[in-house]
């Protein structure tokens, strides 16, 4: 096929099948990690390699009321991916800096989470996610000397106005499109404090210092992105700014944490898209547009896919 690139995720607790700092390491699992490394070198093509992919060790979610209600969604575990934990940022960390120290030699493209704001609907968890990830890109840079390049992938469900005429709709879906990569991304790629959609609504964020922006500026070397699909999106009520401010300051609104309606037809009622998976529809059009957002809030430093 030519491919170029391998891209897989390490499991946590396969590594540390304890996952908290001073456990046991599982060296049957770093054999298996190293031979699937050397294959797909020995195939040539590089691996790109993802420290967490959805598979938060059970432990940092809290009792077993947690988890069961975890078990119980039929979607992807919205606010509580157990990165509020105390103890997480100190244990992913330690897993990281075990994982890259044997193969950093053989991976040049690694990512410290997938789509962390799935699991990340609450300021703490957050606060955990980028300075975490800060931590680990330093260590990879300065402590390891390595000479790939880290970043994050993010999920990015691009927001487009239903009705590009409308200034409602227009904010809206500027509201929805900060929300979705402003939290990371403002702090990790521009030294820039969260943005107003995220802090008008996660009411428990934790306050970013300018010595945390120092450290945590320029820990990515480029921004991935998952575009699986466009949004259409609309105030929720039509035609109200205001209404996506009330529904912020409201803790149980039912469009909470993006206070916008999402849907998948524009104004004229058609899709905006082929139908191909329970919330994908296929919108090729929209890529130039999740491209050129990026791009424009890169200031001076140039965005890489």
């Amino acid at each position: 096929m030519g491919v170029k690139y391998f891209s897989f995720s390490i499991a946590w607790t396969r590594i540390l099948p304890f996952a908290l700092p001073g456990t046991p390491v599982n060296q049957q699992a770093i054999q298996h990690y190293d031979d699937v490394i050397n294959y797909i070198i020995e195939k040539g093509m590089a691996p790109e390699v993802t420290l967490l992919h959805f598979d938060t060790p059970l432990q940092f979610y809290g009792s077993i009321e947690n988890v069961t209600a975890l078990l119980a969604e039929t979607e992807i575990g919205y606010v509580n991916g157990g990165y509020q934990n105390e103890t997480f940022p100190e244990a992913f960390v330690n897993y990281a800096k075990l994982v890259m120290s044997h193969y950093a030699d053989r991976v040049p493209v690694w990512y410290t989470f997938n789509e962390p704001l799935l699991y990340s609907a609450n300021g703490k968890s957050i606060d955990h996610v980028i300075k975490s990830h800060a931590r680990v890109s330093h260590f990879y840079k300065e402590e390891l000397k390595g000479t790939g390049k880290i970043a994050l992938k993010f999920n990015n469900n691009f927001g487009v106005p239903r009705d590009p005429k409308s200034e409602a709709d227009v904010y809206a879906a500027d509201h929805f499109n900060s929300f979705q990569l402003g939290p990371f991304c403002n702090p990790i790629f521009l030294g820039q404090d969260y943005p107003e959609s995220y802090k008008m609504t996660i009411t428990d964020y934790v306050p970013l210092s300018q010595q945390d922006l120092e450290y945590i500026n320029g820990t990515a070397d480029f921004l991935g992105i998952d575009p699986y699909t466009a949004t259409v999106i609309a105030p929720p009520e039509p035609g109200s700014i205001d209404s996506i401010k009330a529904c912020a300051s409201n803790s149980s609104a039912e469009l909470r944490p993006y206070c916008v309606n999402q849907t998948t037809t524009d104004i004229f009622g058609w899709n905006i898209g082929y139908r191909s998976q329970s919330y994908v529809y296929i919108t090729p059009t929209y890529l130039r547009l999740i491209d050129s957002h990026i791009y424009s809030k890169r200031e001076k430093q140039e965005p890489v896919l």
